[in-house]
C-alpha cells in the first residue's frame, strides 16, 4: 500500500495486472515490430527519377530549360552523366515548392534526396 495514496495498491500500478490490463490487451499491434522502411533508391536513380518527374511537366521543363540554360536536345547526355544528374538533383533541392511536390510524389523525405546529392560527383561537400 502507499502511504500518500492508500487506496492505490502495487499491483494496481503494474502494467499486466490491475485496471490497465485490459486496455493494453485489447491495443492492436502492441508487440508487432515496425515495418521496414523501403530502401531508398541510389542516388543515380534518384536523380533519373527527378529528371523524369521535371520532363514529364511542361511548365516543370520549360523553367528547367529556361534556368539551366541546357539546350533540350542534351538532357539524354544528362542522363548519362552522373555530374550532370547531380546537377539535376542540385537544382530540385533549390526550389522548395519542386522538392516538395517531388518528394511527396515519390513518398520520399526531402532529406533524403539531399542525401542522394551529396553521394553524385559535383557535390559540395566533395570539396
Amino acid at each position: 500500500m502507499c502511504k500518500a495514496f492508500p487506496s492505490i495498491r502495487p499491483a494496481d500500478l503494474a502494467w499486466d495486472t490491475g485496471p490497465w490490463a485490459d486496455r493494453l490487451a485489447q491495443t492492436p499491434n502492441r508487440h508487432k515490430p515496425m515495418p521496414p522502411k523501403p530502401p531508398l533508391p541510389d542516388p543515380e536513380t534518384l536523380a533519373l527519377q527527378a529528371l523524369a518527374f521535371i520532363a514529364g511537366d511542361d511548365d516543370r521543363l520549360e523553367r528547367f530549360i529556361g534556368l539551366t540554360g541546357i539546350d533540350p536536345g542534351s538532357l539524354r547526355n544528362i542522363a548519362r552523366d552522373p555530374a550532370g544528374l547531380g546537377a539535376v538533383l542540385d537544382y530540385l533541392l533549390g526550389w522548395e515548392p519542386l522538392l516538395l511536390e517531388f518528394a511527396e510524389a515519390h513518398e520520399l523525405k526531402p532529406e533524403s534526396i539531399a542525401v542522394a546529392r551529396r553521394k553524385l560527383p559535383g557535390s559540395h561537400e566533395e570539396q
